[in-house]
């Protein structure tokens, strides 16, 4: 179990494991099992550390790389936005599940930063979907448990329980995921249970906690067959409108029927009415009654909402192009390229970088905005990507060269690094990045291919709304 967790080189993992450790060394009796518990420990953080002497250093100081450093200030962020969204609704929060969707309007529009639906703590998910009443109850179990551990401190069973729930709580103050994994909620119900001797609760006792478990799981089934027979909603108000919706909009894109559009204003206007708390559908209907009606009023004010919104900053691009705002069209457009560089592809933007008139004026926009020492190894490989594309290479290879060194497992700057490699005729050093590409965007177990095609692979532009149906998609199970 130790070397497991010692290979996951994760922060919070390793906290975990340490209280677990020091939890059984002062709960478990006799002192050889103590030792012995001390031995193993020792012996798989030696081993690990042997094998992967960096990793290790990486991950015992915390916060040495601006991964760490990233991921940290993730967690700071969430912990604020949670604050904000448990506010809110102090009493009976959002309804399990709807952690995600409840902090959205607390959380930056930012389609440059990583989205995860994981609360940063597990205090923060039960206030946001449970709210007072939900961590009340939840404050009540753990005094009972707390107390059910010190009435029984003397049985071994209980002091290994308690070290284990102990670092499982570490854990979960990190990052939570115990209502999302179902091992974790496993082992939790094993962990309370090992934690009650049986001869102390025998008889009555016994055939209450039956009745009690018949009746939920009866409960359980009925709810099933509800919702399979369709007497309960699976999912929330608004989200068939929603897939009606983006497949209206698919459709539309796919072979110009502005019959689809029609469909779309409507069913996406339900379901922004229908979903007040989730901003996304408020922004497609914006998107999908501009391409209707001409009116970009209400797209031109999502954007302005959402500045760091690729998608939302090149559909008011179009939108003021096709008003004959060029100024603001220009603006937009350039800030949506430096926030998703491949737009770069798109046959409207590429169109209108080769034009006389705009091109120029275009390009000098999208890399005025040059990144600092102190930016972040994202921002100089978006910045690297732009300078590759417009054929600026020893720019372009000096900036991508500063992002890996920062942020070694980028995956894009190493593949256009072996591209400039490659066509400068240095076989080594195009091996060297093609394989360092394909290791982190396939794994270090997948078959190799010494193909250079497959650097290229990538150029394929992503689709409009990409971002915005992963994250509903996370929301809403489609």
């Amino acid at each position: 179990m130790w070397m497991a967790v010692a290979l996951t080189f994760s922060r919070g993992a390793w906290l975990a494991m340490a209280v677990t450790w020091v939890g059984l060394m002062v709960g478990v009796r006799p002192l050889r099992l103590k030792l012995g518990i001390g031995v193993a420990l020792l012996v798989a953080v030696l081993v690990v550390a042997a094998a992967c002497p960096a990793e290790t250093r990486t991950a015992l100081s915390m916060a040495s790389t601006q991964s760490q450093q990233l991921s940290a200030r993730a967690r700071l962020d969430g912990a604020s936005a949670s604050a904000g969204a448990f506010a809110a609704r102090p009493l009976q929060g959002y309804g399990p599940g709807n952690y995600s969707l409840a902090v959205d309007r607390f959380t930056p529009d930012d389609s440059s930063a990583a989205y995860s639906s994981i609360p940063p703590n597990a205090i923060s998910a039960l206030a946001v979907e449970q709210g007072s009443a939900g961590l009340l109850i939840w404050g009540v179990l753990a005094v009972a448990v707390a107390a059910t551990l010190w009435r029984f401190r003397r049985r071994r069973a209980s002091a290994v329980g308690a070290a284990v729930i102990a670092g499982l709580c570490v854990k979960e103050m990190t990052q939570c995921s115990l209502w999302s994994s179902s091992g974790t909620m496993l082992m939790m119900a094993l962990l309370l249970a090992l934690i009650q001797p049986q001869a102390h609760y025998g008889g009555r006792r016994w055939r209450r906690a039956g009745y009690a478990v018949l009746v939920v799981t009866a409960a359980t089934l009925v709810t099933g067959l509800a919702v399979r027979s369709g007497l309960l909603p699976l999912h929330a108000p608004g989200t068939e409108q929603l897939h009606r919706g983006i497949g209206a909009l698919t459709c539309y894109h796919a072979d110009g029927n502005r019959a689809h559009l029609d469909t779309a204003d409507v069913v996406l206007d339900r379901a922004a009415r229908q979903m007040p708390y989730d901003r996304i559908p408020a922004q497609m209907h914006a998107a999908a009654r501009w391409l209707r009606t001409g009116d970009p009023a209400a797209l031109l004010g999502a954007a302005a909402r959402s500045p760091r919104n690729h998608t939302l900053r090149f559909l008011a691009a179009r939108a003021c192009f096709a008003g004959s705002d060029t100024a603001a069209a220009i603006e937009h457009l350039a800030a949506a390229v430096r926030l998703a560089p491949r737009l770069t592809g798109d046959g409207f933007v590429d169109s209108l970088l080769r034009t006389r008139s705009v091109g120029q004026v275009l390009r000098d926009s999208i890399l005025a905005r040059a990144p600092g020492p102190e930016a972040s190894a994202g921002e100089k490989a978006r910045y690297g990507f732009l300078l590759h594309r417009f054929g600026m290479l020893p720019q372009a290879e000096a900036m991508l060269r500063e992002a890996i060194a920062v942020m070694p497992s980028l995956s894009t700057p190493w593949r256009l690094l072996g591209e400039m490699a490659e066509a400068r005729h240095d076989s080594v050093a195009a091996r060297d990045c093609r394989k360092r590409y394909e290791v982190i965007t396939r794994g270090a177990f997948s078959a190799q291919s010494d193909s250079a095609s497959d650097l290229s692979a990538e150029m394929a532009i992503p689709a409009l709304w990409i971002r915005e149906k992963a994250i509903l998609a996370s929301r809403y199970g489609f």
